[in-house]
């Protein structure tokens, strides 16, 4: 579509009365839906990202490096990572990086200082002290291309766009103004006057980057084919925060949209301690809650893109931007980040960390001691079990729940969260969306989150029997939404409980709700969804065709500060579906969230949950959070606690000896055969970085007779022979001096005979 086109379109839907963002959807939209590039499909199940060339103390062997930056070293870089073995893709940032040749003119010949970010007291928000956030004129576009372009004429197999984030204090800047003169068609307003302003200048920069995104991969499309042939495919992904820690943060970007882009493949779920640590509210105590926060915010992520077929990668991170926590608090809050990824079985692809070089080079304090301190090597190799399990994960098979699964509890959002933060914080810990979902976490129950800008996509309301939603946080764009759920109650014997009471000062701005009418208060999307259901003016519980419709005139941030408000809005939700006969007892208690991926065990026991007793487990396991990988009969996790176990009774031994989990990537198994007929022997090839103990464990159905090392370039060292545990496995640690090898990384070959060599 040309830009004349563009600008066509635009006037006639506003002459029209929509919604500026029906302008963004159906710009997209025209275009065609597509299904996202499979080139990332085949065999990139995990991934990780770096700034610097290869090296050994970082050589995680995950299935893809993701290059970081465009410089003159980039071409090296890319080949000193493929040339290990891995393919390899670019990140940069979408709103931030070292861009000093485009603000300093040596781009373009113009200087483009006033295109920063810029706060209501005139100062410049920065990402860095040397960096700044950019607003995404037309210019900024151009220039992100040529560094895309470079990137694919040094060999990449994927972009990556990180973070195109828009602060919601912004909105000063010279170079915003003329934007929102260009858009509108009207003089910039001070976002901080008024709630419309607020909205409006919101909305404005969710369209200022989905533009740029858009526009940007594109061109990356056209040039790949261009450079490398009519049928070559170039990957084009967005790593981004959740829409739950962006609204948190008052950071607007244009998430859920970008899925409806088809130059859009997918996103990194970027959640990590540092997203998930921020407090909330849940019965009158503001606390960090890592787990229950990270378990949001990845469904989330889940929600916006499994209706429309994009590809999304979970992205968890062993130690976080903060660095003045300890070793043994990234620990910690990782595994809760850790467990909470995991239970959603649906998803199998994995960043296993955003930055190798800072977890593994880094120096951070350590409980006990005033000294900043590389990370332990028992965290270390914990760390590479760890990703290698997660590269089996989407083999992991059959997927059951013991306990923890949805139940078709619902919650609804909207990306307009974002436009209701500054500079009116009247919820600042997001409570009116927390309110109505920890309630259910606490209890054990999952919560389906659903993206409303989705539910025109077939399966949105997939598995949801119960959906709860408030407009007082958010509004919605469209009222087709609106009508989406009413059709689902009324058709689908859907139950909409709506927590609202339509005082939201945000109701009165000039949008598609109050076409025709002087706004008020009482009008807006709540308002409206009572209207379509056609059931009066007053709170209660309604039959609407084969479903329920229930309005309570509280705002759910009420529920959130009382201290028993959880129970209070679980009952209002559990009294919406006694009336329309769903058979889930949504009073009930689970003690923990049990998942079963083929043989991994996923667990996790909330605290401040009237379950207070440890969840107990029967049967052996081993320990995946721990680096020596013992055996645990029965285990118990506390409340509060989580654990990943590998299911020994769920094993089916299909060799005489299998790997179970190890520390090093095993890049190749050979069978040792003496002869066509005989096989005497499991020949591994290792690899993985330096600074981690080799250790593995095996499921041994013969016992071992002898055990070989062989270090690359290295002669064979015979290692003890292990005793077969009681359980059929055994441990094989491998020996190496670290601080001797510091440079090398693992590669070799160990070999397992369960009978003797001749």
């Amino acid at each position: 579509m040309s830009n004349d086109s563009s600008r066509s379109l635009l006037r006639s839907l506003k002459r029209a009365g929509l919604c500026w963002l029906a302008v963004c959807t159906l710009s997209v939209i025209a275009r065609g839906a597509v299904e996202p590039d499979s080139e990332l499909r085949a065999g990139e199940w995990t991934s990780f990202q770096t700034a610097t060339p290869w090296d050994a103390t970082i050589d995680i062997r995950s299935d893809l490096a993701i290059v970081y930056g465009v410089n003159s070293s980039l071409p090296a870089r890319v080949q000193s990572w493929r040339e290990q073995g891995y393919r390899v893709a670019l990140m940069t940032g979408a709103a931030w990086g070292g861009y000093q040749d485009y603000i300093e003119g040596r781009f373009d010949g113009r200087r483009h200082d006033d295109e920063g970010q810029v706060a209501q007291d005139g100062t410049r928000i920065m990402h860095d002290p040397t960096v700044p956030y950019m607003v995404p004129t037309q210019a900024y576009i151009e220039y992100l291309k040529s560094l895309v372009r470079q990137a694919i004429d040094a060999g990449v197999d994927a972009i990556f766009l990180e973070e195109p984030e828009f602060w919601a204090r912004a909105g000063y800047s010279e170079g915003f103004k003329r934007e929102w003169q260009a858009f509108y068609g009207e003089p910039w307003q001070d976002p901080a006057s008024s709630p419309e302003a607020t909205y409006r200048s919101q909305q404005l920069k969710y369209h200022l980057y989905l533009r740029a995104l858009d526009a940007i991969f594109a061109d990356a499309k056209a040039y790949t084919r261009q450079q490398r042939g009519p049928d070559a495919e170039m990957p084009c992904l967005v790593p981004t925060h959740s829409l739950i820690n962006y609204t948190n943060w008052g950071i607007i970007s244009p998430e859920s949209l970008l899925a409806h882009s088809p130059n859009v493949d997918g996103y990194i779920a970027q959640v990590w301690t540092g997203t998930a640590r921020t407090p909330n509210l849940y019965e009158g105590v503001t606390a960090e809650r890592t787990f229950e926060s990270a378990l949001l915010e990845y469904g989330q992520m889940a929600a916006m893109t499994r209706p429309t077929g994009r590809r999304v990668y979970f992205l968890t991170d062993p130690i976080e931007d903060n660095p003045r926590y300890t070793w043994e608090n990234y620990r910690e809050n990782y595994h809760e980040t850790f467990i909470a990824q995991l239970l959603y079985p649906e998803v199998s692809s994995y960043e296993v960390v955003p930055w190798p070089d800072r977890v593994f080079r880094g120096l951070y304090p350590s409980e006990g001691s005033p000294e900043r301190v590389r990370i332990p090597q028992s965290y270390a190799t914990e760390l590479m079990v760890l990703f290698n399990a997660l590269a089996e994960m989407h083999a992991a098979e059959p997927v059951l729940w013991h306990l923890g699964a949805d139940a078709g509890i619902g919650v609804a959002l909207s990306d307009t969260m974002m436009f209701q933060r500054e500079p009116r914080v009247e919820d600042p810990h997001l409570s009116n969306l927390f309110g109505m979902a920890m309630p259910w976490v606490k209890r054990g129950f999952g919560v389906r989150l659903v993206q409303l800008e989705n539910v025109e996509e077939p399966g949105v309301f997939e598995g949801v029997q119960l959906l709860l939603t408030s407009f007082s946080f958010m509004k919605c764009k469209r009222e087709v939404e609106l009508q989406r759920i009413v059709e689902w109650v009324r058709e689908e014997g859907g139950v909409c409980v709506l927590f609202d009471d339509r005082r939201d000062a945000f109701n009165e701005i000039r949008e598609w709700w109050n076409e025709g009418q002087a706004p008020h208060a009482m009008t807006g999307p709540a308002a409206r969804l009572i209207e379509l259901f056609k059931v009066g003016d007053q709170p209660g519980i309604y039959a609407c065709g084969k479903g329920v419709f229930a309005w309570e005139p509280r705002d759910p941030i009420l529920f959130a500060s009382a201290r028993n408000g959880a129970d209070e809005l679980i009952g209002v939700a559990a009294a919406a579906a006694r009336k329309a006969g769903l058979p889930q007892d949504l009073e009930a208690i689970r003690p923990a969230f049990d998942l079963k991926r083929g043989m991994y065990r996923v667990v996790a026991a909330p605290d401040e949950s009237p379950a207070s007793a440890p969840y107990r487990m029967e049967g052996p396991y081993i320990d995946l959070f721990d680096p020596e990988l013992p055996i645990r009969v029965d285990p118990v996790i506390p409340r509060g606690g989580v654990g990943f176990y590998l299911d020994l009774s769920a094993h089916r031994r299909q060799a005489p000896l299998e790997v179970l989990a190890s520390s090093l990537r095993v890049e190749r198994a050979v069978d040792v055969r003496p002869g066509a007929d005989e096989v005497e022997g499991l020949r591994l090839h290792l690899r993985g970085p330096s600074r981690v103990r080799g250790i593995l464990r095996l499921a041994a159905a013969i016992p071992p007779v002898a055990v070989e090392w062989t270090g690359e370039g290295e002669s064979p060292v015979q290692l003890s022979v292990p005793e077969v545990d009681p359980y059929g496995t055994i441990a094989v640690t491998l020996p190496k001096d670290s601080a001797a090898k510091e440079a090398e990384a693992w590669s070799g070959v160990l070999t397992i005979f369960w009978k003797q060599k001749p």
